[in-house]
């Protein structure tokens, strides 16, 4: 199931007005914006922002709380706009752009109070800023652009990474030492998975340098 890729601009472009569901009759009047996706969507932001608030302010089994919900929201927005059959390029954007907010949000937060070491967060800022700049290199030329799988399964290796650090920070002793190799551990997948998605746009952008 590819979440968020529709067959064409969007789910609802092929098919005639009169065979819409009502969720496809919104998505289409307000030009893809409001749908029961993108709105989980936001509301996932907002729980990753609460989330960082609560780390600043020492609540991290609140901030664990706040960001795991937060996180499964990424999942359930895409299944929501599968089932409303409401995907569409402006789902997709709305998605990637929420993705790139609440990780830039949560690398910059996390550091700052300590839980999660700077080094960290600026491999995985400088890794995920090329993979924003080439995408828009390849938007430039009106080409769409979706998430590599490769992309997702790094951000969700980095999120379950960031989510262990702060498991650490509950912890003591044993316990705590294990939450932060096993952090380490998911941070290189992330690095790695990250940096082959990387490479799939820049030869994307490539492939469209030389047409």
């Amino acid at each position: 199931m590819k979440l968020h890729r529709p067959k064409g601009s969007s789910d609802w472009a092929n098919i005639k007005p009169k065979k819409w569901n009502r969720w496809q009759v919104v998505a289409a009047q307000t030009h893809g914006y409001v749908t029961i996706g993108n709105a989980i969507t936001l509301i996932g932001l907002l729980l990753i922002i609460a989330g960082a608030v609560a780390v600043i302010n020492k609540a991290y089994a609140w901030g664990l709380i706040l960001f795991t919900i937060g996180r499964a929201c990424d999942l359930l927005d895409g299944w929501a706009a599968e089932i409303t059959k409401t995907k569409s390029y402006v789902g997709a954007f709305v998605d990637v752009t929420a993705d790139k907010l609440e990780g830039l949000l949560v690398l910059i937060v996390l550091p700052i109070a300590t839980v999660v070491p700077w080094w960290v967060a600026i491999a995985i800022l400088a890794l995920q800023s090329y993979i924003s700049l080439v995408s828009i290199l390849v938007l430039r030329h009106k080409v769409p652009i979706f998430p590599a799988l490769s992309g997702k399964w790094g951000m969700a290796a980095t999120w379950a990474g960031i989510l262990s650090y702060v498991g650490a920070v509950l912890f003591d002793g044993i316990p705590g030492a294990l939450f932060r190799l096993l952090g380490l551990c998911l941070i290189v997948v992330a690095l790695s998975l990250s940096g082959y998605a990387a490479s799939l746009y820049t030869r994307q952008y490539i492939g469209l340098q030389t047409k």
